[in-house]
């Protein structure tokens, strides 16, 4: 399942990929809980281009992904993947991003 999200903010609805040559893709493992609890994703932290993708792919039973507050491009949209489902997500700007 991918999710687009905008420069604007605004989500599309869930499509198949639409992606072309030029656009690029890294995965993001997202694990069962840590030892002390706390969700993570890896790598936590992804400098992304406009129109890459990340693809988070749970390992285990896995958990969701987001975005950690403070911790991505002013005016980056928020978004959260459906915990133990992988699921890619396309930005539309460019920027360090930190997940959990």
């Amino acid at each position: 399942m991918t999710m687009i999200i905008g420069s604007n903010g605004a989500e599309a609805s869930p499509i198949g990929s639409i992606l072309g040559s030029n656009a690029s893709e890294s995965v993001a493992k997202t694990p069962n809980n840590d030892s002390t609890k706390m969700t993570a994703c890896d790598p936590a932290c992804v400098n992304i281009q406009p129109c890459a993708t990340i693809r988070f792919v749970p390992t285990g039973t896995g958990h969701n992904a987001e975005p950690i507050q403070g911790m991505a491009p002013e005016g980056a949209p928020r978004f959260e993947t459906v915990a133990g489902t992988e699921q890619t997500v396309t930005f539309g700007k460019a920027g360090l991003y930190g997940f959990r």
